[in-house]
């Protein structure tokens, strides 16, 4: 049985209102040289908020082909990671992406066939469940950000919304990351 995303909250049961202002307020006034870290402990806020075992950003490379990991959190070390994940290694997911949509896989299950090679990465990591957002900067399609669990489980509407808030925030934290270190 799928358990309801409102019943998984962490314990301390902060809201999603103050996790946002808590994220934002945090990669808004950080030391530029700090925002690595910064970065690191918002998307683990993000991950115990949710209460899900990883969560990850990833950029698309200019060319679209290739998702590059930038930032993580995991719960577990027992949790898989790749680095570099090759479009053509899941197609499925990446053209709904690219699409500008969101992808909740709350069963593995139910991901349809031509979701096989995703299906197969998220067995072989010991996963059960995700919750993908295409994440913008400035109307720009910048990567995705995403919400995984070892345990089967539903996302609504709301936290598909919730997500694509603090994806987009994270986004542009490590863009200004990536600006102040090149100067």
């Amino acid at each position: 049985m799928l358990k309801p995303d409102k019943v998984k909250r962490a314990a301390d049961n902060k809201s999603f209102d103050e996790l946002l202002s808590d994220v934002l307020l945090r990669l808004l006034k950080v030391n530029p040289r700090n925002i690595d870290s910064e970065i690191r402990q918002s998307i683990m806020d993000i991950g115990e908020h949710y209460r899900v075992d990883r969560v990850d950003l990833r950029k698309f490379s200019e060319d679209r082909s290739m998702m590059t990991l930038l930032h993580w959190w995991v719960r577990s070390s027992e949790i898989g990671q790749s680095a570099d994940l090759p479009n053509d290694q899941i197609p499925w997911a990446a053209s709904l992406i690219l699409r500008g949509e969101a992808i909740r896989i709350g069963r593995l299950a139910d991901m349809p066939a031509e979701a096989a090679a995703g299906r197969a990465m998220m067995e072989r990591d010991g996963l059960c469940a995700a919750l993908l957002v295409p994440v913008m900067v400035d109307g720009q399609l910048f990567g995705v950000f995403a919400l995984v669990s070892q345990e089967e489980r539903e996302w609504s509407d709301k936290v598909v919304r919730e997500l694509q808030m603090l994806g987009d925030a994270v986004a542009v934290a490590d863009i200004q990351a990536q600006l102040h270190n090149s100067v």
